[in-house]
């Protein structure tokens, strides 16, 4: 199961997870994802156990969230995956040569505009 924990309540957690049902498996927390406030958290623990559970995290303030593994979506997140990395890997070059043209135009112009600005700035 999936668990988001306060950042706050970290030590409660290591310390309570494993009483919370009786089919907890013993030290089987891993610390998945942390952001600013919370951490996300894997727990391993017997299907007959999985309400009550649910039922003692909520009580402790921690929420538990559902996580279905279905294959076939990995699967499709992967390749996904693959052909967005070959797709930047091909717009990258192009991209680079497009920069080193326009950063000299975009440059000169706002050197001209700083020119200007001292020009106008002298003048009044």
């Amino acid at each position: 199961m999936l668990v988001v924990v306060p950042k706050t309540d970290y030590s409660d957690w290591q310390k309570t997870y494993e009483t919370l049902a009786e089919m907890v498996v013993p030290r089987s927390t891993k610390q998945l994802f942390e952001d600013n406030d919370s951490g996300l958290f894997s727990v391993t623990l017997f299907r007959k156990a999985v309400d009550d559970f649910r039922h003692k995290a909520r009580e402790n303030k921690f929420t538990v969230r559902d996580f279905h593994y279905n294959e076939e979506e990995m699967k499709a997140d992967k390749e996904e995956m693959t052909r967005l990395c070959t797709d930047k890997k091909k717009q990258f070059g192009p991209l680079v040569r497009w920069l080193k043209v326009n950063f000299s135009e975009a440059f000169i112009a706002w050197i001209h505009i700083k020119a200007l600005r001292v020009f106008v700035e002298s003048v009044l």
